[in-house]
């Protein structure tokens, strides 16, 4: 026999039967325990807020939790026999096309009778309600019925980082819960973190919310030319980003140019290629990133961004030819321009002009010299008289 369990804890199993006092039960009786921690089986059967499966009386228990399971889902029991004078408020968290599930029971073979329950949607033996078997009514009622435990009326709202509590409050039935008060985040050394996504308002039961660590994903690539992507970015993003790219239209290159200022002092730039791109995540985006275009663009040796306002973000970017890509280190943002542009010395240019001319004059005048002195050298010699 089990009698007088109190659980606070999440209990989560993986495989089959999943209990918040009592996992399976194939003898004994389970009486005047209690469970307020969510039940779950990942991948599995027979989740029950007292008992995942079992073969006997359970009475006079309290639960008030969520449940979930791929079948067999209970408040009290995900499979059990006889259910007896049990207090349910039970969220059952999964998809109404589950196999056996109800308030109080997913399945019961024997005799349930007494039992009072939250309506939040199920009915109390898979999926039905009997009189005989149990009385739905609110969370309100529920509390004008007896002398609940201090559990039923106050909640718990946990965050955590492996086992060390961040912050944790108490709360009542039906507060609600301001995403202000969600604590900062640990940090990380080589990745990202986050809170896990839980439903916190209004309040209906204890919650424990886990902080959750990641390594960053260091590269995406979007399109397709010649069996190649397209485009690369390096960086630290996340499993929910998605990079998309395209050709920019006539349109688009013609204000990409409008906007560039291509004419410098010693540089003349030429626009060889111009990409539209989209980097969608839930994420900020963090600005530096290495930019990788698949170089089969004639001349090409320059790359500069822009934002879809065509303003420039970064400065032109020497490009490093690394295998069949162009690429850079530079500034990205959510969406914008990669423009691949051509880069001409004009200093270069300009001095090398200016000793050609310098060669062609120091040749004209050398020649003209040559030229003096030998006239000179046949005039005749005059004596003075």
């Amino acid at each position: 026999m089990v009698s007088g369990c109190v659980n606070t804890g999440d209990v989560t199993v993986s495989g089959n039967y999943a209990g918040g006092v009592v996992g399976k039960a194939d003898y004994g009786m389970i009486a005047e325990s209690e469970n307020y921690g969510d039940v779950t089986a990942d991948s599995g059967s027979c989740a029950g807020g007292i008992a995942g499966r079992s073969e006997n009386l359970i009475r006079d228990c309290y639960m008030l939790s969520g449940v979930c399971a791929d079948s067999y889902v209970g408040g009290v029991a995900g499979r059990g026999e006889d259910i007896r004078g049990c207090y349910v408020c039970s969220y059952l968290d999964m998809e109404e096309s589950v196999k056996a599930c109800g308030a109080v029971a997913g399945s019961a073979g024997g005799d349930v009778e007494e039992n009072y329950f939250v309506e939040n949607g199920w009915g109390a033996v898979d999926g039905v309600t009997r009189d005989a078997q149990a009385l739905g009514m609110s969370y309100e009622s529920l509390l004008k019925l007896k002398d609940m435990p201090e559990h039923f009326t106050e909640f718990t709202i946990r965050f955590l980082d492996g086992d060390e509590v961040i912050w944790e409050q108490s709360f009542s039935y039906g507060e609600e819960f301001s995403g202000e008060k969600y604590p900062a985040l640990p940090e990380s050394e080589d990745g990202y973190v986050y809170w896990e996504e839980k439903d916190l308002s209004p309040i209906h039961r204890n919650v424990t919310v886990h902080a959750v660590y990641r390594a960053f994903i260091p590269s995406l690539t979007a399109g397709e030319t010649d069996g190649k992507s397209t485009l690369l970015f390096g960086g630290e993003f996340y499993p929910d980003s998605v990079l998309a790219v395209r050709e920019a239209t006539e349109e688009e290159t013609e204000h990409v140019a409008a906007n560039l200022e291509l004419d410098r002092v010693f540089q003349k730039y030429y626009v060889r290629g111009v990409y539209y791109y989209e980097l969608s995540q839930a994420e900020e985006v963090r600005e530096q990133a290495v930019v990788r275009v698949l170089n089969h663009i004639s001349l090409s040796d320059s790359i500069l961004t822009m934002n879809e306002s065509f303003e420039t973000v970064g400065e032109v970017q020497e490009t490093e030819v690394v295998g069949n890509y162009l690429s850079v280190s530079t500034l990205i943002g959510s969406s914008g321009y990669i423009v691949v542009l051509d880069r001409v010395d004009c200093g270069m240019a300009a001095l090398g002009v200016l000793l050609i001319v310098l060669v062609v004059t120091g040749t004209v005048v050398l020649v003209t010299r040559k030229k003096k002195n030998k006239k000179a050298a046949k005039l005749p010699e005059h004596s003075l008289s």
